[in-house]
């Protein structure tokens, strides 16, 4: 073996002990499920405040739909539930109210006209109430 290569790595292996000691003395201790713990509480929040944003977005979507703000040719003059996803409509259609019935699947036109806001709209509106109740609880 050549004798100029000994020296190197005793050397070496010598300062890697003596630094190993002081290397330990200058890192503070961890405590690793504090960190854990610390992280998963703000990962939480911060995945709260992006559903909780996103369902603010939703329902102010949606009123802004309902309410017909869109400044269109059709309007919502009026909205009436009548159970949890069932309910009439009051549309204006250039100049012409038209009666909606509106339920999940299918959305029907009740009346259309001028006549829609006479005399006989109460008792439209009770039978198509009624037809509604009928419906939900079959």
């Amino acid at each position: 073996m050549n004798r100029s290569y000994l020296p190197l790595p005793c050397l070496s292996l010598a300062l890697a002990g003596v630094s190993l000691p002081l290397l330990a003395a200058e890192v503070p201790a961890v405590d690793s499920a504090a960190n854990l713990g610390r992280t998963m509480l703000g990962l939480g929040v911060v995945i709260a405040l992006v559903f909780g944003l996103a369902w603010v977005a939703r329902r102010v979507s949606s009123m802004r739909a309902l309410s017909g703000s869109g400044g269109g040719p059709i309007q919502v003059v009026g909205q009436l539930a009548l159970g949890t996803r069932e309910r009439l409509l009051l549309v204006e259609v250039d100049g012409k109210r038209v009666l909606l019935g509106v339920v999940p699947g299918a959305i029907t036109r009740l009346d259309a006209g001028d006549s829609a806001l006479g005399e006989g709209f109460s008792s439209r509106l009770s039978a198509a109430q009624k037809d509604a109740a009928r419906r939900s609880a079959s």
